[in-house]
């Protein structure tokens, strides 16, 4: 039984009436054209906790956080190059529902008939889960991660009767969220540069899963959800290695889910590219002001299959390859590229149907969920504490785009990783999607006990 916990105060007449719209920006707009009915783009983030839940002050702070992510409360209007966001300040219920009910739950929020985020909440004895569903055209992994984070430091003060001290967001910042200037003193690739970029990303075949057979694919297109963790006392042995590497969380990702796709399918041919999409996070100090949104450009990574035998070597190419995206601002060609096409009218269609940009997987590294708020709440056995709950851990599912088979995800929660795996079932079953992540959690492991060798230094 669904249950929306009603709201403290009343929703004033002035408040109900929709503010002006704002226009979409390339990068919204070709994550809007990815979404339909057969297959959905949303972020999906689910929080564990133990303890007890004042549930009227939860959905006050709710409506509070809500208040300061105008996206997060807007739905598209129109379409096309006129499409638009329409801001509604009536922010949607929270919703109370069965424990079975939020794992079972299927739907997702579609940003042109409601607001993009939508947020379900199983209340049991002594413990609690939170799912929200995000709209990817609203948002990416790091603004869900700031929505979230800001929602439960203001329930932790609700329940002490203190106003946390939020940073005070920007309209201006918001407005600007599509803006990929360069700025003064960046390092950025020339023409001939840009140009061997792209030869480098189309060149060769990219390996890709062949569909299946329509009647065996009769899952939602990205309904396989799987998880795995390594723990916090497995987590510092990672943590050690990757300081011997001077390699980071993401490089080791890319490296380890090449590893582990190579191992997975077997099919695929030597001579063949996988080809891995990484977000890479845009947002500088000047951000911190910007509410909610999609601030990111795309890397491609790629490697022939023959190649991709030992994590160790992969670890090594990757953090340099990830090096130079990183200096050169390398993933915001990728945002110019949307840019130019959207100009024209089918031309971010054409993206889509040429399919030179198809991966053959994604990885996501959303980073530490816990990093803004440690200074702010308290800390009890190595868990967040958030008044009488004790947050056990958080999983996040990013979605594989229309023709992608696999999208992993990458995120850190009071030290322990969690790696999910959500599989696209035009391409991939269950025990395709378990496999990955079950082949991903070993590879970490291993690598982790291994002892470093003179060229991992």
């Amino acid at each position: 039984m669904t249950t929306a916990i009603a709201v403290p105060e009343a929703v004033s007449a002035a408040q109900k009436t929709p503010s002006e719209k704002f226009p979409l920006t390339p990068l919204e707009r070709f994550l809007w054209s990815c979404h339909d009915n057969s297959h959905s783009m949303v972020i999906r983030a689910v929080l564990h906790f133990t303890g007890e839940v004042d549930a009227e002050r939860l959905m006050q702070a709710y409506r509070e956080v809500m208040q300061r992510h105008p996206l997060l409360r807007s739905r598209v209007v129109g379409a096309g190059s006129s499409a638009r966001w329409q801001e509604d300040p009536a922010v949607s219920d929270l919703v109370l529902v069965q424990e079975n009910e939020l794992r079972d739950a299927t739907d997702s929020p579609s940003a042109d008939q409601e607001a993009g985020v939508r947020t379900r909440v199983a209340i049991g004895d002594h413990r609690a889960i939170a799912c929200c569903d995000i709209q990817h055209a609203c948002c990416d992994g790091q603004g869900a991660r700031q929505f979230i984070s800001e929602w439960w430091m203001i329930y932790d003060h609700l329940l002490r009767g203190k106003s946390p001290a939020l940073t005070r967001l920007d309209p201006a910042r918001l407005a600007a969220r599509g803006d990929i200037a360069p700025r003064r003193g960046e390092q950025r690739v020339d023409f001939w540069q840009g140009l061997r970029n792209f030869y480098v990303t189309i060149r060769g075949r990219t390996a890709r899963l062949p569909r299946r057979d329509r009647r065996k694919s009769n899952e939602l297109s990205n309904g396989l959800l799987v998880e795995r963790i390594i723990e916090r006392h497995e987590m510092a042995a990672v943590r050690s290695r990757l300081k011997s590497c001077d390699a980071t969380i993401n490089d080791l990702g890319l490296a380890a889910s090449l590893l582990a796709f190579r191992n997975n399918f077997t099919h695929l041919a030597d001579n063949h590219y996988l080809t891995v999409a990484n977000p890479v996070d845009r947002r500088t100090i000047s951000d911190l002001r910007l509410s909610a949104a999609n601030r990111w450009g795309l890397a491609f990574l790629r490697r022939k299959v023959a190649d991709c035998e030992e994590l160790s070597s992969l670890l090594r190419s990757v953090h340099g390859e990830m090096q130079y995206v990183k200096s050169h601002r390398v993933a915001d060609e990728f945002l110019r590229g949307l840019t130019l096409a959207s100009r024209i009218s089918w031309g971010l269609r054409l993206v889509q149907a040429a399919r030179l940009f198809t991966p053959t997987f994604q990885f996501t590294c959303v980073g530490e969920s816990t990093r803004t708020t440690r200074n702010i709440l308290s800390v009890a056995d190595g868990s967040t504490m958030i008044g009488q709950l004790q947050l056990k851990g958080i999983a996040a599912y990013a979605p594989p785009a229309p023709d992608v088979p696999l999208s992993i995800c990458f995120l850190e929660t009071n030290d322990r990783l969690s790696i999910t795996v959500t599989g696209n079932a035009k391409f991939v079953d269950a025990s395709n999607v378990n496999g990955m992540a079950d082949r991903l959690q070993q590879i970490i492991l291993s690598w982790s006990l291994e002892e470093p060798r003179g060229g991992d230094a």
